[in-house]
């Protein structure tokens, strides 16, 4: 027959051996690496960034309007990024341009922007593409 006191020891026992719950931004992290499919107003955000460089590279490099798209294309660099919403929210996809930025560059700004312990992924993705490339974590 087991006391209350002994009870009571028993279950303080039981508590402190059970590990503590992964953190959630880590569990739903694992969970959905692949960002959803871009928004049509982020589309249409990206080509509006095209069509500006690309009319800056023809009027003021004196590029012709083929290959000022051609190099606007060339250099643009678009990223998802996974960011931790807070405690008990599902993190949410974010997205950004950086013209000129690798995906190292763009990891490190991305960090700079949202802080670094909420940046859970960033993937590279094509400018006039809904899918992702290249993934860093």
């Amino acid at each position: 027959n087991m006391t209350p006191q002994r009870h009571l020891a028993a279950m303080r026992e039981a508590i402190d051996r059970t590990p503590p719950p992964a953190p959630r931004a880590r569990r739903w992290a694992v969970a959905a690496t692949t960002p959803p499919p871009i928004s049509q107003a982020n589309l249409e955000a990206i080509q509006e960034r095209l069509d500006e460089r690309a009319a800056i590279l023809e009027f003021e490099a004196g590029e012709s309007r083929q290959t000022a798209e051609r190099i606007a294309l060339e250099t643009m660099r678009v990223y998802r990024v996974h960011v931790a919403m807070g405690e008990g929210l599902p993190p949410r996809w974010a997205t950004f341009i950086a013209p000129g930025c690798d995906l190292t560059e763009a990891t490190e700004e991305a960090r700079g922007r949202f802080g670094a312990d909420r940046v859970l992924t960033v993937v590279e993705h094509h400018p006039l593409s809904t899918t992702t490339t290249k993934k860093r974590s």
